[in-house]
């Protein structure tokens, strides 16, 4: 079985490699990251829907939590965790299959998309 899930991942500093989306931006372009808007689609249909301040805890308050007991080096990427909207929980829609077009888009940004393919 496999699953979509639109998340929003910092990454500390500056250095990045492989990049995960559309778009990598500073904390300048994004001052308040708790009123961002995540759109997934999957075939077109939107299956989640969420601003980013229906979080438990804010991005500041994740990072401060990682930081009392581990260094975040550059290019570390913190994930956030999902929204509501998942597969195992969505009746008659569930988990995405084979040919499925996922696409994750942050309002403002842009959108990833990508393809399921099994081998």
């Amino acid at each position: 079985m496999l699953d979509y899930e639109g998340e929003l991942v910092v990454i500390i500093r500056k250095d990045a490699k492989n990049v995960w989306g559309p778009a990598i931006v500073t904390t300048a372009a994004i001052p308040y990251p708790q009123a961002l808007r995540y759109i997934t689609r999957v075939n077109g249909e939107k299956r989640q829907e969420t601003f980013r301040d229906d979080m438990i805890w804010s991005v500041r308050q994740i990072i401060v939590h990682l930081t009392r007991g581990t260094t975040l080096l550059t290019g570390t990427l913190v994930m956030t965790g999902t929204t509501s909207g998942v597969g195992p929980f969505l009746e008659l829609k569930g988990f995405v299959k084979h040919n499925d077009n996922v696409e994750i888009e942050l309002a403002g940004f842009g959108a990833m998309r990508n393809r399921i393919v099994f081998d």
